[in-house]
């Protein structure tokens, strides 16, 4: 008998994701699998018999409160084999392979064992003593396992969630075969914002239900894995890497590029492009693309004239397509819930202020660790809870830097197939300058200079601030300076708010 219940919630097109997986650790069973969601698999197209339930008798198959009543095998159970071409199937619902005539690979429910096995463990076990009592989540760590001899690669977030004067190790994981390892190793980190807040979501809701497994709880679930599913597809087919796309000279002579361009480096690439048309859309894509390195651009996607698209937290570079009322699907909410601040580039408005607008700076999201989760957090034990416009949360754009200026000067005389060689230039200077931050900043802590304003030989009062003097030394305006302390950002963590939030006055 199945130790958990499913639910086929994966979409159809392939997005390379065999199954997702939820587990948990029992005290007396050790390991437990809760929950998989993965394709409707037909018999037809694995070429397997169908296996039902002779007596079709309920039996308890996890303690969620939900039944099964489906033998893993003839052997284990008294069932007979036959063939059926007859298939019935429910969108989103949960249910056993008896009840929908459907058989899945056994591969597949040992890769699910094995999955659970290294994904939670006792070590995490806490007791109330010694977590900490938060709303927030309290995770454990992440995994990213690759095992060629048995064809599988997953990818598993572990968190803890109160049970009593107990914390429970729980955990998702994302299962795909050994031949997406590359892939899904450029993807681990969008993965693992997704699962993240996936977790995050379950744990509220199950918190505030007072650790009740109802209905309304795996219909959230069902549908926070669908849309990530469907965020991956929209990956898998659109990606700037899979994807090709000519960039038209014209981009360079918008009126809002330069705050655009400044604003996408502010936002360490991060951007949401909105218009009328996919190929205005996909040109302003295609050229901000060229400021990302290439891990980036697996999180990049232009779009499909043909296709819906909505706004997906943690992708670097992606459009939207006004409908035909012209609104736009973007929500606070969301926006919010990025991990790092977001551009938002509407081509439909002209040249005005409202043109280019992005989220607070990042130190703004790094001063409280859970800072992006309070806006899920108000939302969830909302009614409905309908997010503000996105209007709200955003700050318009107006400055442009002396290095994007140039840089974009100089593409205007250029022609487009040396665009990418000159890019390729400009974001070693940036680096440089970027490097040129971290040593001023070595230097002055070396000098034993932390705290306070910093003061110079000579000064009978005062002195400046550290962001200052980095601005002064390093001669950039304020729109450049965000631009570097966001290069530099990426080569050492923690320095943005190291230097912004540090002795100022």
């Amino acid at each position: 008998m199945l130790p958990y219940i499913y639910s086929f919630c994966l979409p159809k097109t392939d997005c390379g994701v065999l199954a997702v997986v939820m587990s948990r650790w029992d005290d007396i069973v050790g390991p437990k699998t809760v929950r998989v969601w993965f394709q409707e698999q037909s018999h037809e197209d694995m070429g397997l018999p169908i296996v039902f339930s002779r007596d079709g008798s309920d039996k308890e198959s996890n303690d969620m409160g939900v039944k099964s009543k489906v033998p893993l095998s003839s052997e284990a159970c008294n069932t007979e084999i036959v063939y059926s071409n007859k298939q019935e199937y429910h969108p989103g619902e949960s249910g056993n392979i008896a009840s929908q005539s459907e058989l899945v690979d056994s591969n597949l429910f040992s890769a699910i064992k094995y999955v659970t096995n290294h994904t939670v463990n006792c070590l995490a076990v806490a007791r109330e003593s010694d977590a900490a009592s938060s709303s927030c989540l309290q995770e454990k760590g992440t995994s990213f396992f690759a095992v060629p001899d048995v064809n599988l690669v997953f990818l598993s977030l572990m968190f803890l969630v109160k049970e009593g004067n107990t914390h429970v190790p729980y955990s998702f994981a994302l299962i795909t075969s050994y031949e997406n390892y590359e892939y899904f190793l450029q993807l681990r980190s969008l993965c693992l914002q997704w699962l993240r807040r996936i977790a995050f979501r379950f744990h509220t809701l199950l918190v505030k239900n007072s650790c009740t497994f109802d209905t309304s709880l795996w219909k959230n679930l069902n549908e926070w894995i669908m849309d990530f599913c469907k965020m991956l597809v929209e990956v898998k087919q659109s990606s700037l890497d899979t994807m090709s796309f000519q960039i038209s000279g014209n981009v360079v002579k918008s009126k809002i590029i330069k705050r655009a361009l400044t604003s996408h480096l502010q936002t360490f690439g991060s951007s949401v492009v909105i218009g009328e048309t996919a190929d205005s859309i996909n040109n302003m894509i295609a050229f901000l693309g060229l400021f990302l390195d290439d891990t980036d651009k697996h999180s990049s996607c232009l779009i499909d004239p043909l296709r819906k698209y909505s706004y997906h937290m943690g992708l670097k570079l992606q459009g939207l397509l006004l409908d035909e009322y012209g609104g736009r699907d973007l929500a606070s909410l969301e926006l919010m819930s990025n991990p790092i601040p977001v551009t938002v580039i509407d081509l439909t408005v002209g040249d005005s202020f409202g043109a280019v607008k992005q989220t607070s700076n990042f130190h703004s999201y790094l001063v409280n660790q859970q800072e992006m989760y309070r806006n899920e957090y108000r939302f969830l034990n909302q009614g409905n809870g309908s997010s503000l416009d996105h209007e709200s949360v955003m700050q318009n754009v107006r400055e442009t830097g002396r290095l994007v200026n140039d840089a974009i000067r100089d593409l205007e005389f250029l022609p487009v197939v040396y665009w990418e060689t000159y890019i390729k230039t400009f974001r070693r200077r940036l680096n440089c300058l970027a490097l040129s931050l971290l040593s001023l900043v070595s230097w002055m802590r070396n000098t034993g200079n932390q705290g306070g304003l910093i003061k110079f030989p000579g000064e009978s009062r005062g002195g400046i601030t550290l962001a200052k003097y980095l601005k002064n030394t390093l001669r950039l305006d304020d729109a450049d300076f965000l631009v570097v302390l966001s290069a530099a950002e990426k080569l050492k963590p923690g320095i943005y708010i190291y230097v912004l939030e540090r002795n100022n006055p």
